[in-house]
């Protein structure tokens, strides 16, 4: 093998071993010792010592002076958070929304919780002769509709009280929550099996289910929901669809850096 390339095969293999001791920190084991990461990292303890001692110096890794425990350092934090920062939410959904209704054969849209109501941020439409003319840029109220409900569902009680005691819920339809403890109730469904339902809510004519959307935070910032006619979504079609809109916020998720939470 020539020399350069020689080289050029060492740097890569030290570039993986430090990767795997930089990856072998999470947010359940934020401080480690040698052997822990050595055990993680699948190394030698000598081999992964250097190493620490190279990403120490780069100020990558912290030592604790006394537990002699390593952790990572906030440089690192503030790397991520530039990365993080580069990514514009509706550029990152609209591959994810795009194979959706490729997926479901519906209309997919992208949402926000604003103090009006949910903010439509981008549709995408199927190729169908029927169509929901709802455009971005438009506002629904939250608790007639399936993104509205999942983002609510998010808030904690205290939020929630407060949304609850600013906004009146007005009848979209006949078939909308009016009552708050019936609202609540709902949500507390949309809890338990990750994505909420609008059943005719905010329209006579149209079903949508809704997932929410999480960051690399935790916190939910928006929503994705397939919505279609009414009756191309009977009841037994919503937990197909329901299946399928958790799975595509879950790859949004993954791509703003989030963790995808399981449901009961």
């Amino acid at each position: 093998m020539p020399l350069n390339e020689t080289r050029s095969t060492e740097r890569n293999a030290v570039i993986a071993r430090a990767a795997g001791v930089l990856f072998a920190f999470s947010a359940a084991k934020s401080e480690l010792t040698l052997g822990e990461i050595a055990k993680c990292a699948g190394l030698p303890p000598s081999t992964v010592r250097r190493l620490l001692v190279q990403l120490i110096d780069a100020g990558l890794i912290d030592q604790d002076g006394l537990s002699r425990t390593y952790s990572l350092s906030l440089r690192l934090a503030q790397l991520g958070a530039v990365a993080l920062g580069s990514r514009d939410t509706v550029q990152l959904a609209n591959p994810v929304m795009r194979a959706l209704t490729s997926r479901v054969g519906e209309a997919v849209f992208l949402g926000q919780l604003s103090p009006q109501g949910v903010v439509y941020l981008a549709v995408t439409q199927p190729d169908s002769d029927v169509r929901i003319s709802t455009r971005a840029g438009e506002v629904r109220p939250a608790h007639t509709t399936s993104m509205g409900k999942a983002l609510l569902a998010a808030l904690d009680p205290q939020e929630l009280e407060v949304w609850l005691s600013t906004h009146a819920l007005e009848p979209g339809t006949q078939f909308a929550h009016t009552d708050p403890e019936a609202l609540k109730a709902d949500l507390e469904g949309v809890r338990s099996r990750g994505y909420a339902v609008n059943n005719r809510e905010s329209s006579a004519e149209f079903t949508s289910v809704a997932a929410p959307v999480r960051d690399h935070r935790g916190a939910t910032v928006a929503a994705l929901a397939i919505s279609a006619p009414a009756y191309r979504i009977p009841q037994e079609r919503v937990p197909e669809l329901g299946r399928a809109v958790l799975e595509a916020a879950g790859e949004l998720t993954r791509r703003l850096g989030g963790t995808v939470v399981g449901v009961a």
